[in-house]
């Protein structure tokens, strides 16, 4: 995986950016085919349809994989930038 942010030492709690969108991107809130980012966190169990996740080259959020049995993250083949910005919220 590739480094999406590198944050050097700066007395603000927040950054603020923006991304481009282009016609071969489609940007999604959650998980679903063609998606090729998403801008939230992402929760994967047993029932989650990992298919989706084939053309996802970047998650902006987190990514929590909980209750199965996955033992191949082939499905994640696309990713290539998983960023958590955080924004007040605290993760155990």
């Amino acid at each position: 995986m590739r480094s999406l942010l590198v944050i050097l030492p700066y007395s603000s709690k927040f950054i603020d950016g923006s991304f481009c969108r282009t016609e071969t991107n489609k940007i999604c809130e959650k998980p679903e085919t063609g998606c090729t980012a998403i801008i939230g966190d992402v929760k994967i169990d047993s029932d989650t349809d990992l298919k989706v996740f084939k053309t996802m080259e970047s998650i902006s959020g987190t990514l929590t994989i909980n209750g199965t049995d996955i033992r191949d993250f082939g499905f994640l083949e696309s990713l290539e930038y998983l960023a958590y910005l955080d924004h007040g919220k605290k993760i155990l």
